[in-house]
């Protein structure tokens, strides 16, 4: 959580010399800006001038900072996985498919062409919040747009009343924990439907150009056991994201790994990251080639979960 802890650290500093508050702080820290990851450049050139203003100082890059302060400290290490995943959205969003230069569209030419906003405010936003984007692709590809955004609703309070258990203010955490409930509460339904909206637009784009390996990951469905769950909502989700994210960059590092857990396959599906297949019952490899996952990158399916690794990945 560095990004946030420094901002916080910053913000206590100014308030012992200034009397300066965290309610002060929050128009700047839902505006802040970081440099875009090299690997996102084709994806931000292909946006419209107003996508792109959306995603770097609009409502898309502030619900980007606010649910990256609200769940930083609970996202892992995904460095390779978020440089993996700007090569691939940026490798989309500049198809041939969708080229628009020749078109003319009259007023509307700020809004046509590749919808990647949620993408491009959460790379904008901080190193680890491309997670929260990732999230909305998995909610988005597995449930309704109403149904995804209530889910959304029960993450926000779930996480929320996490933090408020720790909002101790003596101490930089407590202080971090305090100010990501304060930009948590800022947090609105038609925020999270708008998030879930965009991520959902750049599923259908992605679809589009990956129709081939959607289709074949598709028919290997039947060999998905179910997602993993047990507990609440908040503690399901965010298992399975975590779940599914780790192992995804373990695939790209070329770690093989058995999989049970259905969320992982979401995630690839997700994020249109296709590792080779070993799939049993039938029997076939299933080679995808993708050039993002090194060799040995493999994924083992079909074989019975053992029964003392419980996340359904070994």
């Amino acid at each position: 959580m560095a990004l946030n802890s420094q901002f916080i650290a910053s913000i206590l500093s100014a308030r012992n010399e200034n009397s300066f508050s965290l309610a002060n702080a929050n128009v700047d820290f839902a505006l802040v800006r970081v440099e875009v990851p090299k690997q996102f450049e084709g994806l931000g050139n292909a946006l419209s001038q107003h996508r792109r203003q959306n995603a770097e100082s609009g409502p898309q890059h502030r619900i980007a900072r606010r649910l990256g302060a609200l769940f930083e400290q609970i996202i892992p290490n995904i460095d390779i996985l978020t440089a993996a995943y700007g090569e691939r959205a940026s490798e989309i969003a500049t198809s041939p498919i969708f080229d628009l230069k020749n078109a003319d569209h009259g007023p509307f030419s700020g809004h046509v062409g590749v919808d990647g906003t949620s993408i491009y405010a959460a790379a904008s936003s901080g190193p680890s919040i491309i997670a929260l984007h990732l999230l909305a692709c998995m909610l988005a590809r597995m449930f309704s747009n109403v149904e995804a955004t209530a889910i959304w609703m029960q993450l926000v309070d779930g996480r929320l009343k996490n933090l408020e258990k720790v909002s101790e203010t003596s101490q930089i955490q407590g202080l971090a924990a305090l100010y990501a409930v304060d930009q948590g509460r800022q947090i609105l339904r038609d925020d999270l439907a708008s998030w879930d909206a965009s991520a959902r637009a750049w599923l259908q784009t992605a679809n589009e150009v990956k129709k081939r390996e959607d289709t074949q990951l598709k028919l290997i469905v039947k060999n998905i056991p179910s997602i993993h769950s047990s507990g609440t909502t908040y503690s399901n989700v965010v298992e399975n994201w975590i779940l599914a994210m780790k192992t995804t960059q373990d695939l790209i590092q070329g770690v093989p790994q058995d999989v049970t857990n259905g969320s992982v396959i979401l995630g690839l599906m997700s994020w249109h990251i296709y590792p080779d297949l070993n799939v049993f019952s039938p029997n076939r490899d299933v080679k995808f080639n993708d050039r993002l996952v090194k060799p040995g990158g493999v994924i083992t399916l079909g074989l019975e979960a053992k029964e003392k690794n419980c996340s359904g990945v070994s």
